[in-house]
């Protein structure tokens, strides 16, 4: 690992468009950050502009830096977000799904000599192993007011009136 890191410093030393290749993905890491929190706080784009041109100087923007770059900017890194998110979900599903199994094993030899207990405690790992690995079917629900007004509630929140 220390001969690729070592690698590449020297590729970097020997190639300078190499080494401005990365700070130039520092640079735009550290805008994006920045615009990010503002547009978080509220912040109007125009208002964004004018912060970023304050705080990194416009010679070191992009050219023309403006309201559009900003929300782009403000778009990637909400689009980096989800990506990752996206991969701590799949990363979380597996490691719930590893307890799970951990603790199904921890019990079977009670369910194999036939402890009630421990059989319907397998019984719910078991239907909360299957809802998380995505192996139950859906509900379909058909409703059919014959045009009369549905009050939907779900959780105590009446989703027609509430939100």
């Amino acid at each position: 690992m220390e001969q690729d890191i070592g690698h590449t410093q020297d590729s970097i030393r020997k190639n300078p468009n190499k080494r401005r290749q990365q700070s130039d993905l520092v640079e735009t890491a550290t805008r994006r950050a920045f615009v990010l929190e503002l547009r978080k706080a509220g912040i109007t784009y125009r208002a964004i502009v004018q912060a970023a041109v304050k705080k990194f100087g416009e010679e070191n923007l992009p050219s023309g830096y403006d309201c559009r770059a900003a929300a782009l900017d403000v778009r990637r890194v909400l689009e980096k977000l989800n990506r990752d998110c996206q991969h701590d979900v799949a990363e979380i599903r597996r490691l719930e799904l590893e307890r799970v199994d951990v603790a199904m094993a921890a019990i079977w030899r009670s369910v194999r000599a036939g402890h009630l207990a421990a059989i319907d405690r397998f019984v719910k790992l078991s239907a909360r192993r299957a809802r998380l690995a995505g192996l139950d079917m859906p509900t379909d629900v058909d409703i059919k007011s014959g045009g009369d007004k549905i009050r939907l509630l779900v959780g105590g929140i009446d989703l027609a009136n509430d939100i």
